[in-house]
């Protein structure tokens, strides 16, 4: 979107979804036991970019990004000998969220042909 306004002389939005499977399979050397671990993992994010041209040599760049996982984690131990299947420790809590939420600055000063950033 670049329709100047106050706030912003240009934005970009980006909205994703991905849905993902992680599996982790080991075995201590000479022990029968096979350790399976799967997570499943839907995430969704939102991020927003934008610029504001203060002056004519200044311009800052701000944005937010928020990001949400749904974590499914599941394990078991198989005995490679007997084919006997039991309960393992999964490797991230079952059913559990994650949220993170990010917001940074970026401001740019051309003084001749050198700029100046700070990042926060």
């Amino acid at each position: 979107y670049d329709k100047a306004c106050r706030l912003f002389d240009e934005t970009k939005i980006v909205l994703a979804f991905q849905e993902f499977e992680e599996s982790r399979h080991d075995r201590k050397f000479a022990k029968p036991e096979l350790r399976n671990r799967t997570e499943n993992v839907d995430a969704l994010s939102v991020n927003a970019d934008f610029d504001k041209k203060i002056k004519e040599n200044a311009t800052v760049y701000y944005g937010v990004e928020a990001i949400y996982n749904n974590i499914k984690s599941t394990a078991h131990e198989k005995d490679i000998l007997t084919g006997i299947l039991t309960q393992a420790p999964t490797r991230y809590p079952d059913g559990k969220n994650l949220y993170v939420a990010v917001a940074v600055t970026k401001g740019i000063h051309g003084i001749f042909e050198d700029t100046f950033s700070y990042v926060t």
